[in-house]
């Protein structure tokens, strides 16, 4: 069964490329069973040599299929990570002003805290005495 997505172009000429070879270069098929042609391929090959030494065209050459694939493109992985990435971005830069506004006022709080916390903070506030209550 052959792929739906693959041609060969000059699949006509190949076939009638191998049929026309002579029977002693093709193998055969004998009660259900192939069997390997009278000359080897190497013999054959040896043979082509000699023609083409001596000046001949070699009239069995069997052309190269040439195959086409229909493949649709689906993309490359990069493409579809660049895709997601800027819809990531899109995403998060319309959280932005948000924690913009919630980060400035966790560190204005943090400020004022310190600013509390500080030498000056500690000098405000009553001094406490472990083990003396401070209700009087």
């Amino acid at each position: 069964m052959k792929p739906k997505n693959i041609t060969i172009k000059n699949l006509a000429e190949v076939v009638a490329a191998k049929a026309a070879r002579p029977e002693v270069m093709k193998p055969q098929k004998v009660n259900d069973k192939w069997r390997m042609p009278k000359m080897s391929a190497m013999a054959i090959a040896r043979r082509r040599k000699e023609y083409l030494k001596a000046g001949k065209e070699w009239p069995w050459d069997i052309p190269h299929k040439i195959v086409e694939k229909r493949v649709p493109f689906k993309g490359h992985l990069r493409e579809l990570r660049y895709r997601q990435k800027k819809e990531e971005i899109a995403r998060c830069m319309a959280r932005m002003p948000k924690l913009i506004e919630e980060y400035r006022k966790r560190t204005a709080e943090r400020k004022k805290k310190k600013k509390e916390e500080g030498l000056l903070g500690l000098l405000r506030k009553p001094r406490e005495v472990p083990g003396v209550s401070s209700r009087v």
